[in-house]
């Protein structure tokens, strides 16, 4: 699916966009089905890192993930949706 979105022209912000819309809504139906290892946590934030950069990353994960009044992109931290989802299985 990201395939067709890699030819468009769309600005950082955009490409979070895509990544929030799509691939994370995705992955937040699986995760509240079954469970998914740390491994497989940090490849899933790597494939959205490498997406968003096509190739090298240009700034720090910490950076792209972090508020835009600090200085971030805003973009999802994979991590932080698997723990927020454990949290609800708690409840």
């Amino acid at each position: 699916m990201l395939h067709h979105w890699s030819k468009r022209t769309l600005t950082l912000d955009g490409w979070i966009l895509v990544l929030k819309t799509f691939v994370v809504s995705l992955f937040i139906h699986v995760l509240n089905t079954t469970f998914i290892s740390t491994t497989q946590i940090d490849l899933i934030q790597k494939l959205c890192i490498d997406f968003l950069w096509k190739g090298k990353p240009k700034v720090r994960t910490s950076t792209v993930i972090a508020p835009h009044d600090q200085g971030g992109l805003k973009m999802v931290c994979v991590k932080n949706i698997v723990n927020a989802l454990h949290i609800k299985w708690v409840k």
